[in-house]
């Protein structure tokens, strides 16, 4: 029979396992956390999200008629209005609205729709913005900021 009572290194590694042991059961049960914690938590809000091929890598879509026939007088560009939270099993609306003191083009040049609706088990729905060629855009460039309002549905920051 070997004795192990007086071997140093063993009383070591011994030590080093229990401890070792010890730490990682107490680091995995305080890992309680699930899935819920990963996700968005705040109250639903909603994020306005432009074409990939026209807002890649930006939070603004930049667009010119330059690069189209003087017969093409309106272009529609879509946006998604989509949701941070949870999915409802109810449709939800979106108010939408233009940011005055921001945008610089006359409102004769775009058509916004001023609320869209979420469907039901959806988590965006996609608008259209109808921007309206004019000769007065051959001198000049015109900014057009959408912002979402507060709706019954969905609360600002």
């Amino acid at each position: 029979m070997i004795s192990f009572k007086n071997n140093k290194r063993y009383l070591i590694a011994l030590s080093f396992i229990i401890c070792h042991l010890s730490f990682s059961a107490a680091l995995l049960t305080s890992c309680s956390s699930t899935d819920e914690d990963f996700f968005y938590q705040d109250e639903p809000r909603v994020r306005l999200v432009g074409d990939y091929i026209w807002a890649v890598g930006t939070d603004s879509i930049s667009f010119s008629f330059v690069a189209y026939g003087s017969e093409v007088t309106e272009k529609e560009m879509l946006v998604d209005a989509q949701i941070m939270g949870k999915v409802e099993n109810r449709d939800r609306v979106v108010n939408l609205s233009v940011d005055p003191a921001r945008t610089t083009a006359d409102a004769s040049l775009y058509t916004v729709p001023s609320t869209v609706t979420i469907p039901a088990g959806a988590v965006k729905a996609t608008f259209p913005v109808i921007l309206k060629r004019s000769a007065a855009l051959q001198t000049k460039t015109v900014r057009l900021y959408l912002q979402v309002a507060e709706s019954a549905d969905f609360k600002l920051v």
